[in-house]
């Protein structure tokens, strides 16, 4: 038995240095990547944050801050900063990155629920202090309990310190949390940032129904119970899937993976989901959709954007079944001309230099 223990402890170990050395690969593989990227092009925007994780979310993010430079900003090469990097290399960045503005990457990892994220926030804020920083659309959520209070503390004092940070915030919430609980930093109010894109018309033979349903640290416990026998009631049948996948996404396999999503969501009449960008995700496919909430308001507060499009409901229990029936009826329409208006005020804010 001894001996099983320590052969168990033995096999453990070795894994977690075989992922150590692996993570270590990865990183010095980007890391050099950077450096020649750093040293063929003149002109440079740097994205640090991104992500290589499973959740096509934030892929859609990161694709979609490459459109919008591009499509604003074609003489300029976009340089992607993983997130592990600007943890454990920021030393290193600091000596590569000459540039006086740099931009993170967009989301909603900012506050208290993912604190791991926001620590590294926190220590680009410090290390590029003499730099302009632009945040890219985000939402920005500490909760009321001591912890979430603690860290509101030491962010403020992080944030506030830094003379030429500013915040793009994708819903009036974050917004209006900004400007009360970091006053001398500048904020902005923008969509996300996924909603700047026109994907592909996806010409699918619609049936059935999906579930997009989150399993992290941002879920509700909605009983679904109800809505599934509703559907049953009515000869609809459902499946389940999610915006998490099972392997890493890197940029040369990032659209592929999201339009395979994209794909997937578009082949149904109507979609349940309680991700934010399921819901974005069902609005650029024209899926009838019914939105439930998280455990913060980022997907509330990004509703408002779409509040008028006619294919998206958020959940009501009184109206369910009406909505269902009108659903099922509706022929979507989907244009985002206006959406896309709204982000000139972050072109602005670029162009300025946030000044």
């Amino acid at each position: 038995m001894i001996q099983r223990i320590k052969k168990i402890k033995i096999i453990r170990l070795t894994a977690k240095k075989i992922m150590f050395v692996k993570k270590k690969i990865v990183q010095y593989t980007m890391l050099i990547n950077i450096i020649i990227k750093n040293t063929l092009y003149k002109n440079k925007i740097y994205i640090i944050g991104t992500p290589i994780h499973e959740n096509l979310g934030d892929q859609a993010i990161i694709y979609s801050e490459n459109q919008f430079f591009n499509y604003f900003y074609p003489d300029k090469k976009v340089i992607e900063i993983e997130s592990s990097l600007a943890q454990d290399k920021i030393k290193v960045l600091k000596k590569i990155i000459k540039e006086k503005m740099i931009f993170i990457h967009g989301g909603g990892f900012l506050g208290s629920i993912w604190l791991n994220e926001e620590q590294m926030f926190r220590k680009i804020v410090q290390n590029f202090s003499k730099n302009t920083i632009i945040v890219m659309p985000q939402t920005i959520f500490f909760d009321n309990s001591p912890e979430g209070k603690k860290e509101l503390l030491i962010s403020q004092e992080i944030y506030q310190s830094h003379e030429k940070l500013y915040f793009c915030c994708r819903e009036q919430y974050s917004y209006d949390f900004m400007k009360k609980s970091f006053p001398k930093c500048k904020s902005i109010l923008v969509p996300d940032i996924v909603l700047f894109n026109n994907f592909f018309n996806f010409k699918s033979v619609r049936k059935d129904s999906l579930f997009c349903i989150r399993s992290d640290r941002e879920k509700i416990n909605h009983s679904f119970n109800e809505l599934e026998k509703l559907l049953k009631s009515k000869n609809i049948l459902f499946s389940y899937t999610d915006t998490v996948i099972k392997k890493n996404i890197y940029r040369f396999n990032r659209k592929k993976e999201i339009l395979k999503k994209l794909k997937q969501i578009s082949n149904y009449k109507i979609l349940i989901t309680d991700r934010l960008h399921g819901m974005v995700f069902a609005f650029l496919t024209k899926t009838p959709c019914i939105v439930f909430e998280n455990n913060n308001y980022k997907v509330k507060g990004l509703f408002k954007w779409i509040y008028d499009c006619e294919y998206i409901k958020m959940y009501n229990a009184k109206t369910l079944e009406k909505d269902i029936e009108e659903l099922l009826k509706i022929k979507p329409v989907y244009d985002n001309k206006q959406l896309i208006k709204k982000f000139e005020l972050l072109k602005n804010l670029i162009d300025n230099n946030g000044d």
